[in-house]
């Protein structure tokens, strides 16, 4: 998945049985939902998206007035088509998106605080997504105006039930983006700098929710990395990588980590790893553009002129099949890429000067 979409978007995750006491009060969450939903979540995790879409198609089959399969489900194609890079499920996310939101509102007629919560969580998480699908496939001024609905969808959350701790993950997110990301906004006090309170409630959402604690890590490893703590983020996402083995999300912040800490070999070989995963489907060729361009950059730091040469070759090999919006995304690191193809290798040089 691309390293930027984890620090808003980490998916909704919690491992292990869950005691029916957590779920008092609620019809929407109760233990054999929240299992199947965790089940679909851990699918997602590992890169089975097909396999999580059959469990979330299942859970709306048996409860179908249920917000959470519906909001599960979009969130396993927007995920998908994060990792890929790729707008392949707009239709069905929105269709899904809108189911989740139909249901909300019926729903909320006749709910109790704690129901009422679990609503305004989904609320939240439906509007989070669309904001996530926006800013990579959309408007920018549509996944901002979605951003800040979600907030309020969450903070209607809290309001109906504090001691709910999934909804700090939502939270979190948002007021440590929005302060770190704010710019001239914060500057000028339109946004409030609001970092600490975000660490706090993500770390919160990480030690005591219900379905988010991997969603709340996923986040922090993000939080880290901007924040310079290199080593507090590639602790989290490496144990994260052991914990979902086949999945590619938490790989791609251990590499950059890796690389902004100056630990170019960890850097490269968990490119090298990524690589392996990604050209095995590379689809539109975005990702695949983005390793070799990072794996380049490795080599030339630890100082292996020629081999950072033989990585930007490697483009030339599927050069004619990268699509033109790829081209344009990927503009100034396809540019790095051909120039640096062209150079000429030192064994190069003097296999001509033997000739």
């Amino acid at each position: 998945m691309c390293r930027h979409i984890v620090f808003l978007y980490s998916l909704i995750c919690l491992i292990g049985f869950l005691p029916n006491e957590s779920f008092a009060g609620s019809a929407i969450i109760d233990s054999g939902k929240a299992n199947s939903l965790i089940t679909g979540q851990q699918y997602i995790f590992n890169d089975q998206f097909e396999l999580a879409d059959s469990i979330f198609s299942e859970f709306i089959r048996e409860y179908p007035d249920n917000p959470a399969g519906y909001c599960f489900s979009a969130i396993n194609h927007v995920s998908q088509m994060a990792d890929a890079e790729e707008n392949i499920f707009e239709s069905e996310m929105r269709s899904l998106l809108d189911s989740t939101t139909t249901i909300i509102k019926r729903r909320k007629q006749d709910a109790d605080s704690v129901e009422l919560a679990w609503l305004s969580l989904f609320e939240g998480h439906a509007k989070a997504y669309q904001a996530i699908w926006e800013s990579r496939f959309g408007s920018l001024f549509s996944s901002i105006k979605l951003g800040l609905s979600s907030r309020g969808a969450y903070n209607r959350a809290l309001e109906a039930d504090p001691t709910n701790y999934d909804i700090l993950f939502g939270l979190g997110n948002y007021h440590y983006w929005k302060s770190a990301k704010g710019g001239f906004l914060r500057t000028i006090g339109i946004f409030k700098n609001e970092k600490k309170k975000g660490i706090t409630e993500l770390t919160l959402a990480a030690d005591s929710s219900l379905l988010s604690k991997q969603a709340a890590k996923s986040a922090l490893i993000w939080v880290y990395i901007d924040m310079k703590k290199y080593d507090s983020a590639l602790a989290l996402a490496r144990s994260s990588s052991i914990e979902f083995p086949n999945g590619k999300s938490f790989l791609w912040p251990v590499a950059q980590a890796s690389f902004l800490k100056e630990d170019f070999n960890s850097s490269l070989e968990t490119y090298k790893n990524l690589r392996e995963r990604v050209a095995f489907k590379p689809g539109n060729f975005h990702n695949l553009v983005e390793i070799d361009y990072q794996l380049a950059r490795c080599h030339e730091e630890l100082g292996e002129n020629s081999n950072a040469i033989k990585q930007a070759r490697q483009f030339n090999e599927y050069d004619s099949s990268v699509p033109k919006q790829t081209r344009k995304k990927q503009k100034k690191k396809i540019s790095y890429l051909v120039k640096l193809s062209q150079k000429i290798i030192v064994d190069e040089l003097s296999d001509r000067s033997s000739d």
